[in-house]
């Protein structure tokens, strides 16, 4: 469980779009950081260890245990506000919650519909933000654009975090998909080692081949904690490849003692232990 004195809060999607130019987009390579530039302190960006021991600003902890998936791709139904990742060579199917673009005048989400694809260089940060801060309701979160484009030829869409807290799941966007904090990351990090993947949105409801609606996938059947928990499993039994007591990847993910986000209060110097 982690402790916390403060709980960060977000506001609505209200503010124009940041050129990426004006944006924090740092990342470090360690395991769980406000990414290495936090706008708020420049002086001291707020790396957080593998114990979770500091936070300056928003944070959330890069999954390092995710399914090795071969040809992923992203499915998303409007009116049944999902987000699937498919991996059909693996079998690897989980479904997400999100809230997707309102509704115009003409009844119609201003979420497009269509196929599109991520970036093929996961290095481009317009379309792969690690840490998005700005505009602050962003809260730090993976920003994950698609080349699809709006009405004035900018490439603007994409997959982030909730904005408001808890996810609001209906048409509330300006188009993007919103996710909640921790699938975004899992997704984001998921995506990113498969560039160039498809993601195709429409607006039917998803269904399985008897005809019932594809929906959230249920905590206990989460294909990630369950290959995740065989890895975990082998290291106990010594078959697999030693996770050293009290790292990370045993503390956090095996042992299930923290989650990916460690939400705190922006600019504040706060504790947060594992235990």
């Amino acid at each position: 469980m982690i402790w916390l004195g403060l709980i960060a809060t977000a506001c609505d999607d209200t503010a124009t779009e940041v050129p990426a130019a004006r944006e924090d987009v740092g990342e470090t390579g360690g395991v769980a950081t406000t990414g290495g530039g936090n706008p708020y302190d420049r002086d001291h960006p707020g790396e957080i260890g593998p114990d979770l021991s500091k936070a300056d600003g928003n944070a959330y902890v890069v999954p390092s245990l995710l399914p090795p998936l071969e040809d992923p791709e992203i499915i998303v139904s409007l009116e049944g506000l999902t987000v699937e990742l498919i991996d059909t060579a693996t079998g690897f199917h989980k479904v997400y919650p999100t809230g997707v673009g309102a509704r115009g005048r003409d009844g119609k989400s201003y979420t497009p519909v269509g196929r599109f694809r991520t970036h093929p260089d996961p290095r481009n940060t317009w379309f792969w933000y690690p840490r998005r801060y700005q505009p602050e309701y962003f809260d730090g979160l993976p920003f994950m654009r698609i080349d699809a484009r709006n009405h004035e030829g900018a490439q603007t869409y994409g997959l982030h975090g909730p904005i408001t807290h808890p996810l609001q799941r209906g048409f509330v966007s300006h188009g993007c998909m919103r996710m909640q904090a921790e699938d975004i990351v899992e997704v984001f990090y998921i995506m990113r080692q498969h560039p160039g993947a498809r993601v195709t949105i429409q607006e039917a409801k998803r269904r399985w081949p008897d005809g019932r609606v594809i929906d959230v996938t249920p905590a206990a059947d989460d294909p990630v904690a369950a290959w995740r928990a065989e890895v975990c499993e082998s290291v106990r039994t010594g078959r697999g490849e030693a996770l050293s007591q009290g790292t990370y990847a045993d503390r956090v993910l095996c042992r299930g003692e923290a989650r990916y986000t460690v939400p705190v209060g922006r600019g504040d110097l706060l504790t947060a232990r594992v235990e």
